[in-house]
């Protein structure tokens, strides 16, 4: 299935802006392009789901449920054309790779990809590491090794899809795959030495194992990709330097780097290859607010809130659509999945 930052960054991020709350005002976020215009509507009923996430196609949303006694557990979907109501899409919980073409079936000491379209299974060599799958899915990479603070050498692997052409591309103290920013370059991050907190962000070069450094800081985290690859976003805190502290957008090229206003600071999320969509943590407020900013222009723009009660979302719990159009996320008003469909 999918994978996004949902609860776990949310909780990371109110954490944090705790913390940053102690060096900063939280002020009314200033819009440089006016609010535009969005529609917002429930998906489904008696708080049925958490944790949504999208078909590749945008058209369905998601979710691991059992809805009474007499129903399966499984992966249940709603079609946004048709809200209220849902269906089981497969009784088969599993970690999918995007689009859910793939099964990654993880054991100890062996992992095993399964085709979804025909059944078909296949060992490859990351010996019970999970593996991620290049954009062109011809390739997958893995770390092995240790990533904790303490340290210690991480070795970052990439193999063919069907296991061939094992080669080791670096080894890095505390090395993990965030990702992959196109077919020929993958995302990681590492430390320059063990036992500290100080974490480095790289692009690693596929044909050559050239290594480009994206970002450093104390208790960097919460990395995510744009659609494309070409920018990431991250965020810094506690740092010493309490003006580190933050969301930062940097290019996966290392040739730009720039820290987002405080004020929206909060649960983010990529829209499309350049596009952030914001909701501030704003401790006092009693709606939420989504904000979009241009990576490339760095103009920010209210698209919704925050005079809407129903857009109030629970836990940090929002997903959005692959083709950027729409947002999905748990009402913390009533636990339902509502469904807002985004301007141009």
């Amino acid at each position: 299935m999918k994978t996004t930052l949902h609860t776990t960054q949310f909780r990371l991020a109110l954490a944090a802006a705790t913390l940053l709350l102690l060096a900063a005002v939280w002020l009314p976020a200033h819009a440089d392009v006016p609010e535009a215009a969005t529609h917002l509507a429930p998906l489904t009923a008696d708080g049925c789901c958490t944790r949504p996430f999208w078909s590749e196609d945008s058209r369905q949303v998601l979710f691991i449920d059992k809805p009474d006694e007499s129903a399966p557990a499984g992966i249940y979907g709603v079609e946004t054309a048709s809200p209220l109501q849902t269906a089981l899409v497969t009784p088969r919980i599993a970690l999918y790779s995007p689009g859910m073409d793939y099964v990654i079936d993880l054991q100890p000491g062996a992992t095993t990809l399964e085709r979804v379209a025909d059944g078909t299974r296949w060992t490859v060599p990351a010996q019970g590491a999970s593996v991620t799958i290049s954009p062109g899915e011809t390739r997958i990479a893995w770390s092995r090794g240790s990533a904790s603070t303490g340290g210690g050498t991480s070795r970052i692997w990439i193999a063919d899809l069907d296991g061939g052409n094992e080669t080791q591309l670096a080894a890095l103290n505390g090395a993990s795959v965030s990702g992959w920013i196109s077919d020929e370059a993958l995302f990681i991050s590492g430390r320059d030495a063990p036992n500290t907190l100080e974490r480095v962000l790289y692009c690693l070069s596929v044909p050559d194992g050239t290594l480009t450094e994206l970002a450093r800081a104390d208790n960097l985290r919460g990395q995510i990709l744009s659609t494309d690859g070409s920018w990431v976003a991250y965020y810094v805190a506690p740092n010493p330097d309490p003006t580190v502290n933050g969301l930062w957008v940097a290019r996966t090229d290392g040739s730009a780097r720039f820290q987002v206003t405080p004020e929206l600071f909060g649960s983010y999320q990529w829209r499309d290859d350049h596009r952030l969509l914001l909701i501030p943590l704003q401790f006092a407020a009693t709606n939420h607010e989504l904000w979009e900013l241009d990576a490339a222009t760095q103009e920010t723009r209210l698209l919704h809130g925050p005079d809407d009660p129903a857009f109030k979302v629970n836990d940090g719990d929002w997903a959005v659509s692959p083709d950027g159009r729409k947002l999905v996320f748990v009402s913390a008003r009533d636990h339902n999945l509502w469904l807002l469909t985004l301007p141009e």
